[in-house]
């Protein structure tokens, strides 16, 4: 059984996120602070370990994510009714994280949650990498090294990178890749989303202009390095 651990402050939320992820035969462990969360981090062991970024006592979200991360990878998922833009980056500097706003659908949070279990970030071998022109992607660390800088990629821009890396040089359907990775039976739900990532990742690749990331048709996506 999985094991996940949950940090919340709200306690009538924390209830009801409790039951859905018990009625997914999921073992929950339920904190209302940081501080007790953490104690019990190292003997739990958890598999994904979800955490409220705004929080009653000395530690908030943030602040515990640091802490797992100096001796573990566990995937995070970070809930928050924060809207601005900084604090969504913030969540994803962590490696091997995700981010979800307030309020959110039982639906989505079910998805996000089966996504980072089975496909999380430790099924990546560590030494694992690609070398794309001037960048190595190293997927284990959700990141692309260029000039021995570290540009961080989120959950969906690593998983679309390394689909596409997989299949280098290759067109690959843009619905196949949607299902894949945001598990979803309608393609067109998530389609901007996709496009959206697409487009980020051009940014970030653009300076080296021997790599491209090409679309035929709209309906079909390759990455072709030269």
């Amino acid at each position: 059984m999985k094991r996940i651990l949950y940090v919340e402050d709200d306690p009538n939320l924390a209830v009801a996120v409790r039951s859905t992820l018990t009625n997914l035969q999921l073992d929950v462990k339920h904190f209302l602070n940081g501080e007790n969360a953490l104690a019990f981090f190292p003997d739990y062991q958890p598999d994904l370990v979800i955490l409220d970024i705004m929080l009653n006592g000395e530690l908030d979200g943030f602040d515990i994510a640091e802490s797992i991360r100096k001796q573990s990878n566990t995937p995070i998922l970070f809930i928050s009714s924060l809207e601005e833009d900084y604090h969504l980056e913030k969540g994803f500097r962590h490696i091997n994280s995700d981010y979800i706003r307030k309020p959110f659908g039982i639906k989505e949070l079910k998805l996000r949650i089966n996504r980072m279990l089975h496909h999380n970030i430790t099924q990546h071998p560590s030494h694992q990498q690609y070398t794309l022109g001037k960048f190595t992607f190293i997927p284990f660390e959700q990141s692309l090294l260029y000039q021995n800088n570290h540009i961080h990629l989120s959950y969906y821009e690593n998983e679309v990178l390394l689909t596409l890396c997989r299949h280098m040089h290759q067109f690959v359907s843009r619905d196949n890749i949607i299902r894949d990775i945001w598990q979803v039976k309608e393609p067109a739900l998530k389609q901007p989303s996709y496009y959206n990532i697409i487009t980020k990742l051009r940014k970030i690749l653009q300076r080296d202009p021997g790599i491209k990331i090409e679309c035929c048709l709209r309906s079909k996506v390759r990455l072709v390095v030269w």
